[in-house]
C-alpha cells in the first residue's frame, strides 16, 4: 500500500498482519517525513507520532521500519527556514533520548523560536553545515537539571539556580570538619546516596569574587595557600550508613555543615556534525550546567558560543567552528573539571572578553585550538585565558592570531601549564597577572598588528606609548618561562621567583622584581636586541637580610645600546658564563648602588667597555665589593671603567649565594678572615664601613 502522507496513514487501518505501507511524505510527497511502515494488528501502545502511528481502530498500530536513527522530519519538522519547527524538534529530541535512538538532522534549516532542551542520552547528528538549527531571538540550547526545564541562569556560582527536582539529595550536610587529603566524608545519613553517584562539596561558603574584584585584597589573589572558595567533583565508590568514600582525596579543607550534593545536569549527550545559527547574538548559545560525559563535536556555531558551567565534568568540545562578535566562543566556568576543549576554530571578530575562557575551574585541557581575532582592538580582547583561581589546567598546541592579548593567566590561577602554543600579530602575546606556579614552555610568538603600533589609549596621559610585548608578568610568583621563541620585549614586575630559561628573544628583557622571596633566574637564553638585553631595576634598595640573589647565567646577549646588562639598585647579582657581544657599546653597566656583584667567567666581545662602573649623570653609584675575575675579552677597547668605591675599590676573593668573602680591605675596615659580609644600606644609600655586618660562615 502506498499513501501520500502521515495524515492519510492515520486514517487507514491495516488489512492484514504485517501489511507493508510506503508513505511518500509527512505532509506532502518528497518532504522527507515519510517512510516504510508495517501493520501490527495486536498493538495497543500509545501513539508517539514518529515510529508508532495510531489508526482508527482501537487495536492495531502502524510501526515504522528504522535502524534506531530517527529523522527529525519524521516528527513533522519542515526544515524550510520559515516554519517554526520547535515543537517537532523538541518532540524528536525527547523521543530519541527516552528510547536510546539517534536523532538525525537531515539537510534543511529548522527554525526554532525559543530554547531547545536536552535530556540524558540525547544524540543528535547531521549532514554538516547543510543541517541547520536556526535559533530565534533569546533562544538557546540548554540541558535539563534533574529533569526540569525552563529554569533561570546566573553567572555567579553562589547564585546557581537549582530547580526543585527528584534527583538531587535533600539537605545532606557534612557532620564534622574534613581536612584536605581525606577520602571519607561524614554525613548524617547515606540513604539518598548511591555508589556511582557523581557528587560535589564545598571548601568554603565565602564569595571568592568579593576578594578577586577588590584591589584591597590583591595580596590574596595569588596566595594559593589560601585557596578561597572551591568546589570539587567526585564519584562515590563506597558508603556506610554515615560515611561516604570518594574516588580520590580532597584537595581542600571542607567545613562542617557544607552541603554534599549530587550532579543533576544531563549526561551522555552527543551533538555532532550540524550547524547552529542564532538569529541574534546570544551569550552562551549552548548552555550546559552540571553535565558529565557529554560530547560536542564538529558543530558550526554562528552568533553564539558554548558554555560548560557549574561543575560540568568529563565532557569534550572538539572540532567545532564558532563565530561570535562580543561574547565568548567557549567557556569552562564555576568549578568545572576534567573537560577537554580541542581542535576548535574560534572566530572572535570584535572582542570584549576572551574567545576561550577557563574560569574558576580545574584539571581541564585546552589543546590544538585556533583563535582568530579582528586585529582591530587595542585592548579588551584575549585569545585564550585562564582566570580566577583556576588550577591544574593544561593549554597545549593552540594558535592565537590578531588579538590584543594572545594568552592570559589572571587573578590567582595557579599550577597551570602552557606548552607549545603560538601567537601571531598580538599586541601582547602572554599576560600573567597575579598568577602563580605557572609554566610557559615552547611558546612561539611573532609579528604585531600595525593597528596597534605605538597606540595611545585612554586613560593614559597624552603622549604615553604602550609597548608591544611578548610577555608581561605582574604581581605573580613561581613562574617559569622556558624553551620559547619570542619576537618582542618582555616586562616582569613585582614578581617573586621567576625563571626565564632557554628562550630565544628578539627584544629586551626588563625585570623589576619582588625580592622578598626567591630572586629571578635568567639562564641560557639567546637575546638579540636593538637596545639593552637585560635590565634589572630594583625599586627599593634591599636593607634587610636575607639578601635574595639575582642570577644571570649562560646567556648569549647581543645588542646595540650601552649596558647590554643593566643593573640598578641591586645587590647579590651573579653575572657569569655569559657571552656578551656589545657591538662597540658597553657590555655590563650599573647605576645607583649595586654592590656585591659577581662578574665571572664571561666572554666579552666587541665592547667599547666590557664592564662600566661609572655613574649615570645625576645618580649616586657604589659598586663596592664586586667579584670581577676569570672573564675573557675579545676585541674590547676597555675591560673595566670608573670603579667607584669608598673602600679602595676592593676586589672580592670569593662569592656565594649567601654572601661574599671580602679580601684586602682598607685597614680602617676591620674584617676577620673567612667571614661573609652583607651590606646594610644607610638612609642616604651610600656605602661605608658602618654599614657592613659580619656573618659567621
Amino acid at each position: 500500500m502506498t499513501v501520500t502522507s502521515i495524515a492519510t496513514l492515520k486514517s487507514t487501518n491495516g488489512a492484514a498482519p504485517n501489511e507493508y505501507s510506503h508513505v511518500l511524505g509527512y505532509y506532502t510527497p518528497g518532504d522527507g517525513g515519510g517512510g516504510a511502515f508495517y501493520w501490527d494488528d495486536a498493538a495497543t501502545d500509545a501513539e508517539d507520532g514518529i515510529v508508532t502511528i495510531k489508526a482508527p481502530n482501537a487495536t492495531g498500530r502502524w510501526k515504522r521500519l528504522h535502524m534506531h536513527i530517527i529523522d527529525v522530519k519524521w516528527a513533522g519538522a519542515k526544515g524550510d527556514g520559515t516554519t517554526n519547527d520547535i515543537t517537532a524538534v523538541q518532540q524528536a529530541i525527547d523521543f530519541c533520548s527516552q528510547n536510546g535512538y539517534t536523532l538525525k538532522l537531515s539537510p534543511g534549516t529548522y527554525l526554532c523560536n525559543g530554547s531547545l532542551w536536552l535530556k540524558d542520552n540525547t544524540v543528535i547528528t547531521g549532514a554538516g553545515s547543510i543541517s541547520v538549527l536556526k535559533i530565534g531571538a533569546s533562544g538557546q540550547i540548554r540541558g535539563e537539571k534533574g529533569g526540569v526545564r525552563n529554569y533561570g541562569f546566573s553567572t555567579k556560582y553562589l547564585d546557581e539556580i537549582i530547580p526543585a527536582n527528584g534527583e538531587d539529595y535533600d539537605n545532606v550536610l557534612l557532620t564534622t570538619d574534613v581536612a584536605k587529603g581525606s577520602v571519607t566524608l561524614p554525613v548524617a545519613s547515606t540513604t539518598q546516596v548511591n555508589i556511582g553517584d557523581v557528587v560535589y562539596t564545598y571548601n568554603d561558603f565565602g564569595d571568592a569574587w568579593a576578594i578577586l574584584e577588590n584591589v584591597a585584597f590583591s595580596a590574596e589573589w595569588n596566595n594559593y595557600d589560601n585557596p578561597l572558595a572551591q568546589m570539587e567533583v567526585f564519584t562515590v565508590v563506597a558508603k556506610t550508613t554515615t560515611t561516604v568514600t570518594l574516588n580520590r582525596p580532597t584537595l581542600f579543607d571542607c567545613p562542617k555543615d557544607a552541603p554534599f550534593r549530587k550532579l543533576i545536569g544531563v549526561r551522555d549527550v552527543w551533538l555532532s556534525d550540524f550547524k547552529v545559527e542564532f538569529v541574534a547574538e546570544v551569550q552562551n548559545g549552548i548552555l550546559l550546567e552540571q553535565i558529565r560525559n557529554c560530547r560536542i563535536d564538529k558543530l558550526v556555531l554562528q552568533n553564539g558560543g558554548i558554555a560548560l558551567m557549574n561543575k560540568s565534568a568529563w565532557s569534550t568540545v572538539t572540532n567545532c567552528t564558532i563565530t561570535t562578535n562580543t561574547y565568548r566562543c567557549i567557556v569552562v566556568d564555576a568549578f568545572s573539571t576534567g573537560n577537554r576543549i580541542s581542535n576548535n576554530t574560534c572566530n572572535y571578530t570584535h572582542g570584549g572578553d576572551a574567545a576561550i575562557l577557563v574560569m574558576m575551574s580545574n584539571n581541564n585541557s585546552v589543546c590544538n585550538n585556533t583563535v582568530e581575532g579582528s586585529g582591530g582592538r587595542p585592548l579588551d580582547e584575549l585569545g585564550i585565558c585562564c582566570h580566577a583561581r583556576s588550577y591544574n589546567n593544561v593549554f597545549v598546541g593552540n594558535v592565537v592570531r590578531n588579538m590584543a592579548e594572545g594568552y592570559g593567566l589572571y587573578f590567582g590561577c595557579w599550577a597551570n601549564t602552557f606548552h607549545a602554543n603560538s601567537s601571531a600579530k598580538c599586541f601582547v602575546d602572554y599576560s600573567v597577572y597575579y598568577a602563580g606556579k605557572a609554566t610557559i614552555s615552547g611558546a612561539v610568538s611573532f609579528g604585531t598588528s600595525e593597528i596597534r603600533d605605538n597606540i595611545v589609549l585612554p586613560p593614559d596621559p597624552p603622549g604615553t606609548i604602550r609597548l608591544k610585548r611578548s610577555l608581561s608578568i605582574f604581581g605573580s610568583r613561581d613562574i617559569v618561562v622556558t624553551d620559547g621563541i619570542f619576537e618582542k620585549n618582555m616586562l616582569i614586575q613585582a614578581t617573586k621567583n621567576v625563571v626565564i630559561a632557554n628562550n630565544t628573544l628578539q627584544g629586551d628583557l626588563t625585570l623589576i622584581p619582588d625580592l622578598s622571596d626567591a630572586g629571578p633566574v635568567i639562564r641560557n637564553n639567546r637575546i638579540i636586541s636593538t637596545g639593552k638585553c637585560i635590565s634589572v631595576m630594583v625599586p627599593v634598595y634591599n636593607t634587610t637580610a636575607p639578601y635574595t640573589p639575582i642570577l644571570i647565567e649562560g646567556n648569549y646577549l647581543e645588542g646595540n645600546a650601552d649596558r647590554l646588562i643593566y643593573i640598578q639598585r641591586a645587590v647579590h647579582v651573579y653575572i657569569r658564563h655569559n657571552t656578551i657581544k656589545a657591538n662597540d657599546h658597553i657590555g655590563v653597566g650599573f647605576n645607583d648602588v649595586a654592590s656585591f656583584t659577581a662578574i665571572t667567567n664571561n666572554h666579552f666581545m666587541d665592547c667599547a667597555v666590557a664592564v662600566d662602573f661609572s655613574a649615570t649623570p645625576g645618580s649616586n653609584v657604589s659598586t663596592s665589593y664586586a667579584a670581577v675575575k676569570d672573564n675573557q675579552f675579545f676585541n674590547c677597547t676597555t675591560m673595566y671603567q670608573s670603579w667607584v668605591s669608598p673602600v679602595n675599590n676592593s676586589f672580592i676573593g670569593k662569592c656565594g649565594v649567601n654572601g661574599f668573602e671580602i679580601m684586602n680591605l682598607a685597614a680602617t675596615v676591620p674584617v676577620t678572615p673567612d667571614k661573609k659580609w652583607v651590606y646594610i644600606a644607610a638612609a642616604d644609600g651610600q656605602t661605608g664601613a658602618a654599614n657592613w655586618k659580619e656573618i659567621t660562615l
